[in-house]
């Protein structure tokens, strides 16, 4: 890991590591929030079936 940092610091990339590494972790909680949302409308249909 600490040869990539170096060769991150030498060419000048950090910048744009950064905005990758928070590019990702954004996309990573849209990707929870939607699996979150599934989870609650499959609960809500599920309780909908039992009402019927």
């Amino acid at each position: 890991m600490h040869k990539l940092s170096r060769i991150i610091q030498e060419k000048g990339l950090e910048n744009k590591v950064k905005q990758n590494l928070k590019k990702a972790l954004a996309e990573q909680r849209n990707q929870n929030d939607l699996q979150a949302l599934n989870v609650d409308e499959r609960v809500r249909l599920l309780k909908e079936s039992f009402k019927k």
